[in-house]
C-alpha cells in the first residue's frame, strides 16, 4: 500500500504565495456540494421521496367538498290550460343550490395503488444510488485532478532544471568556441537543445494550468494549497477479478441503481395491467339542497348517506393495451441496461487490474532507476569537490535524478489513479 500526499499550489504565482487551507478527503467532498450536477441529483432524489408520499396517499381517505349554485330559464308546457282561456305554458326562473361534503376510501383497485407505491419506492432507491454514484465520481475526479497537479508540479520543476542545464551547456560551448575548442555546429546544437528545453517547460506549465482548471470546474477553487491525504488503496491482484466482480454487484451504486430501475419496471407493468380494472370505494356523504322554481321554493333537503361504489372501464380505446405494451418494452430495456452495466463492470475490472499490474512493475523499475541516479549524483558531487568534475557535470547528475523522480511519480500516479478507479467500480471508494 502506498500513502499519497497531494500538494496543490496557487495558479497566481504558480509555486509562490500559497496559503494552506484544509486537509482531509471530507473537506474536498464538502467543496463539491455546490456542483450543479450533484445539486440536480439531490433534487431528483428529493422529488422521488415526495413521489412515495403521493403514491401512498391514494390508499388514504380522500375528503372532498361539493357546491352547486345554478340559474336556469325554463318553459313549462301543460297538456291543457289550468283554466279556460288561460295560458298553456309558463316561463320562469329556476335556482337550484346544493352544498355537500364527502369522504372516499379505496377498498380495492386490483393492486394498482400497491404497485404504484412499490414503483415509487424503487425509483427512490435508484435516485439515491445515482446520487451516491455521482458523489463518488466527483470525488474520484477531484482526487485524480489533485494527483495530476502533484505530478505536473514535479514535471515543471524537472523542466526548469533541464532549461538551466541547457543554458549552462550553451555558455560552456560558447566559451569553448571562443577558445577554438568547439565548432559552430556545436553551438547550433546547444541552442537547439535550449530552445527545446524552453518549449518543454512552456508545455509543462500549460499542462499544469489545465489540471488546475480541471480542479476549478470540480470544486470552484484553485487559489489555495490543499494537503489531501488520500486513503490507502487495497493491493489488488489479477486473480481477484471474479471476486471483485461479485463485490461490485453488491456495492457498485451505478449497478444498484440499474437494478432498482429494473425491479421498478416490473411494478410499472403490474400498474398498467390493473389501471383500468375494477375499483371499489366506500363513500360517505352529507349535504344540503334547495330548489326554487318560478319564484316558489319547492323544498329543502338534508342528505346523509354511506354506500359502496364500484367502477370498471370496459373500453379504453386501446389505451390500456398500449400502456401495457409500453411498460413491458421499458421493462425489457431496463433488464438489458442492467446486463450491460454488469458486462461493463466485468470488462473494466479486468482492464484496471492489468493497469495496476503494469504500474506496479513500472514503480519497481523506476525505484531502481532513482536509486542508481542518486548514487551517481553522490559520486559526481564528491568529484566536483575534488575538482575532477565541473558544475555542468553536477547539473547533469541533478537533472538525471529529477527525471528519475518524475518518472517514479508518473508510475505512482498511474497506480493510484487505477486503484481509485477500481475502488470506485467495486463500490469501496468513500465519499465521506
Amino acid at each position: 500500500m502506498r500513502p499519497l500526499i497531494i500538494v496543490l499550489l496557487a495558479t497566481s504565482a504558480l509555486f509562490q504565495n500559497a496559503q494552506a487551507q484544509t486537509s482531509g478527503v471530507k473537506a474536498v467532498v464538502e467543496q463539491l456540494e455546490g456542483n450543479p450536477s450533484l445539486a440536480a441529483a439531490i433534487a431528483r432524489e428529493e422529488a422521488a421521496t415526495v413521489d412515495i408520499e403521493i403514491a401512498r396517499a391514494v390508499k388514504r381517505p380522500q375528503l372532498r367538498g361539493d357546491a352547486e349554485i345554478g340559474y336556469l330559464r325554463e318553459t313549462l308546457s301543460l297538456p291543457a290550460p289550468l283554466e279556460p282561456g288561460g295560458p298553456s305554458s309558463f316561463t320562469g326562473d329556476r335556482e337550484p343550490m346544493r352544498i355537500g361534503v364527502g369522504v372516499e376510501q379505496l377498498l380495492y383497485d386490483q393492486g394498482v395503488s400497491t404497485s404504484g407505491i412499490n414503483l415509487a419506492e424503487t425509483n427512490k432507491q435508484a435516485a439515491a444510488f445515482e446520487t451516491k454514484a455521482l458523489k463518488q465520481d466527483l470525488y474520484l475526479a477531484t482526487a485524480t485532478a489533485l494527483l495530476n497537479v502533484r505530478f505536473n508540479l514535479g514535471l515543471v520543476e524537472e523542466r526548469e532544471l533541464a532549461l538551466q542545464l541547457s543554458e549552462v551547456r550553451l555558455d560552456d560551448i560558447t566559451a569553448r568556441r571562443n577558445a577554438g575548442l568547439a565548432t559552430v555546429t556545436d553551438i547550433s546544437q546547444a541552442k537547439a537543445r535550449r530552445a527545446l528545453a524552453l518549449a518543454e517547460l512552456a508545455e509543462a506549465k500549460r499542462t499544469f494550468r489545465n489540471v488546475q482548471n480541471d480542479l476549478r470546474r470540480l470544486t470552484g477553487k484553485t487559489d489555495m494549497m490543499t494537503n489531501l491525504v488520500v486513503p490507502e488503496s487495497r493491493v489488488f491482484v489479477p486473480s481477484e477479478s471474479r471476486v471483485l466482480l461479485q463485490e461490485a454487484l453488491l456495492n457498485n451504486p451505478t449497478y444498484l441503481a440499474a437494478k432498482a430501475r429494473a425491479e421498478g419496471s416490473a411494478f410499472a407493468v403490474d400498474q398498467a395491467k390493473g389501471q383500468d380494472g375494477p375499483q371499489i370505494l366506500f363513500v360517505a356523504e352529507a349535504g344540503y339542497a334547495r330548489d326554487e322554481r318560478f319564484g316558489l321554493q319547492l323544498g329543502e333537503a338534508e342528505q346523509v348517506g354511506a354506500f359502496i361504489r364500484g367502477t370498471w372501464r370496459f373500453g379504453t380505446g386501446g389505451a390500456r393495451t398500449a400502456r401495457i405494451q409500453r411498460s413491458r418494452a421499458l421493462q425489457q430495456a431496463s433488464t438489458l441496461d442492467l446486463d450491460a452495466v454488469r458486462r461493463q463492470l466485468d470488462d473494466d475490472i479486468r482492464s484496471i487490474l492489468a493497469d495496476i499490474e503494469a504500474a506496479d512493475a513500472a514503480i519497481e523499475a523506476r525505484q531502481l532507476q532513482l536509486e542508481a541516479a542518486l548514487t551517481a549524483q553522490e559520486g559526481v558531487a564528491l568529484e566536483v569537490e575534488t575538482g575532477r568534475r565541473t558544475e555542468l557535470d553536477q547539473l547533469d547528475a541533478d537533472r538525471t535524478v529529477a527525471t528519475a523522480r518524475v518518472e517514479l511519480r508518473r508510475a505512482e500516479t498511474a497506480w493510484q489513479v487505477a486503484s481509485l478507479n477500481l475502488e470506485r467500480l467495486i463500490g469501496a471508494l468513500s465519499d465521506q
